[in-house]
């Protein structure tokens, strides 16, 4: 896993660096030769290639300035453009910068974005930033793109589009998230060898997943299995919403599970299922628990909420089976209103030594169990969710935070707007149900689960992915 930096902790390693005897402008000169190295691999030289930096009046602007100066010895044909330099015209009410025509009325090769780094906060008191219109020119954005805040990936006016960042030494949470991630480009992080200067990266609680890193970390069935040693159990799928059922027991199967049982509240909705889950049929009374009794002290893991509806007496069955195993536990969909009415009930659990239940909200969910919405800090949102329920929460989105009670944070953005369909996130609920099965800790099932969910969109078609398509892709994705 990638670490990943805060704006804080870079300032920190940064001051670090600093205190052990490296000049300032010896930092800068590494972050400005390793921008111009990319800007040279953009364009497959840069020999009397017309590059415009805009720079702005911090570090970051210092570092535009030093790639500007190794640009020209490469024998580029370089012009600076400071903030204050750029022209303004308001268009449709908004401000908007241009860049100042070069001699001859030329369009650069490149403009290196160097006006505003991680440090960017977007705040009330702030006028909105203006990126220079830049037509089809490609731009390369040194740390982030401008206008980005670094701890959030939120904009700020109209940042530019990069077509690749630079930036250093880690990722940083605005590389990662929302329009960060949306308006970076391509990332490339450089390692500056602040080690060898004295300064070892500090520990981070937050780290990036890499790609194929889910997959690579999941289990693998031992040659002397059993199947009912990584067995899961999935409730739900009540009437009319049996579907739900069917992908995430799908999934759970796909994913390795060795033995996939099933307790379905619509009993119509059984031929639904496939052919190798055995079906049991519950209902919200007092007999959901002669069904269930032997499956929930053989299952590994259990799965409960997709489909599940949010009646009164479904609801209470529910929160009784949810209280009544200690097995490692998904919760979502339906469940999520059981655990947002009853937010001491996983304290109820006999499994009190470990975080043992996963919780996957989407945002509307999350605000049924929080009492608002995330909110800019999406970072903070998964941590607080985590450690009001001390549970692993995995908050869905563009980029999925799973966060740990303890603080622990991952980042998955393996994901495309494929997964954007019905019942994606049922199967994303059987996959992780699988891996808790198969031994692994809420924290790996969930981060893993969620990488290679995302990662299995990659070989679906373009268009018209659906969500019985996933369980399938993500078994090839573990192959």
């Amino acid at each position: 896993m990638q670490p990943v930096l805060t704006p804080a902790e870079m300032r920190a390693l940064d001051a670090a660096a600093l205190d052990s005897g490296v000049g300032l402008q010896a930092l800068i000169d590494r972050a400005g030769y390793a921008v111009a190295v990319t800007a040279r691999k953009m364009l497959a030289g840069v020999a009397g290639a017309r590059i415009v930096v805009v720079t702005g009046p911090g570090n970051n602007g210092a570092d535009g300035v030093s790639a500007a100066r190794v640009l020209r010895g490469w024998g580029a044909a370089v012009t600076e453009v400071g903030l204050d330099a750029l022209d303004t015209a308001d268009r449709d009410g908004r401000d908007v910068a241009v860049l100042p025509r070069l001699p001859g009325g030329a369009e650069p090769a490149l403009v290196i974005d160097a006006a505003f780094g991680t440090g960017y906060r977007v705040g009330d008191d702030r006028r909105p930033f203006a990126f220079p219109e830049v037509g089809t020119t490609p731009v390369l954005a040194v740390d982030i793109a401008s206008g980005i805040d670094g701890a959030t990936g939120r904009s700020f006016g109209t940042p530019g589009r990069a077509a690749a960042t630079v930036t250093f030494v880690a990722p940083k949470p605005g590389n990662l998230l929302a329009d960060g991630r949306l308006l970076g480009g391509e990332l490339h992080v450089v390692d500056l060898g602040f080690a060898s200067l004295g300064a070892p990266t500090p520990p981070t609680s937050i780290h990036h997943l890499e790609a194929g890193e889910g997959a690579a970390r999941w289990p693998t069935r031992h040659p002397e299995a059993h199947k009912w040693r990584s067995a899961v159990l999935l409730v739900g799928g009540s009437q009319g919403m049996s579907g739900a059922m069917a992908l995430a027991a799908s999934a759970a199967g796909r994913a390795g599970a060795g033995h996939v049982s099933v307790g379905m509240l619509d009993p119509a909705g059984h031929h639904r299922l496939p052919v190798d889950v055995v079906a049991r049929t519950i209902d919200p009374g007092a007999r959901w628990r002669d069904e269930l009794v032997d499956l929930l002290g053989r299952a590994g893991a259990i799965a409960i909420g997709p489909g599940l509806a949010t009646d009164d007496a479904t609801q209470t069955m529910a929160a009784s089976i949810i209280e009544a195993t200690d097995a490692p536990m998904v919760i979502d969909a339906g469940a999520l209103d059981v655990i947002a009415a009853r937010p001491d009930l996983l304290g109820k659990r006999s499994r009190t030594s470990a975080v043992g239940a996963v919780l996957t909200p989407h945002d509307g969910e999350f605000e049924r169990l929080m009492g608002e919405r995330p909110g800019v800090d999406r970072i903070a949102a998964a941590r607080a969710l985590a450690s009001r329920f001390d549970a692993v929460g995995l908050l869905k989105g563009p980029t999925t935070i799973v966060a740990h009670p303890d603080g622990e944070v991952r980042l998955i953005t393996s994901g495309d707007e494929r997964l954007a369909t019905a019942g994606s996130g049922d199967v994303l609920t059987g996959v992780i149900a699988a891996g808790l099965a198969q031994g692994l800790a809420p924290i790996d099932a969930a981060a893993f689960g969620a990488h290679v969910h995302g990662e299995s969109c990659s070989l679906a078609q373009s268009t018209g992915t659906v969500a019985s398509d996933l369980p399938s892709l993500v078994s090839l994705t573990l192959s």
